[in-house]
């Protein structure tokens, strides 16, 4: 099945409300309320399921998805730690004008 529209979904992480939105392209996320959002495209989440993101960024892996000990950046908290490793995507404020 294709994306013909994004998903969005509100989710509570450590007393903050995020609205993650999917579609086509990646996973986004944007504090509620808020415009400026961090993407992540489809090959990079991917990369980070399976622990083999150049990044740095640890994931459990398909095949060790069953073993506590294996946590992703998401479950360690890791993610507060270093926003720089997700993409921005600027707000309308932030676009240059063409010209």
């Amino acid at each position: 099945m294709r994306f013909t529209k994004a998903i969005n979904r509100e989710i509570d992480v450590g007393g903050n409300t995020y609205i993650v939105s999917m579609d086509e392209a990646g996973i986004g996320f944007r504090l509620k309320g808020k415009r400026k959002t961090a993407r992540v495209n489809w090959a990079r989440v991917l990369d980070i399921a399976e622990g083999t993101d150049e990044a740095g960024a640890t994931g459990s892996g398909f095949h060790d998805a069953g073993s506590p000990s294996a946590q992703s950046p998401w479950q360690a908290g890791e993610h507060a730690k270093d926003p720089s490793s997700l993409s921005h995507t600027a707000t309308a404020g932030e676009r240059g004008s063409e010209g």
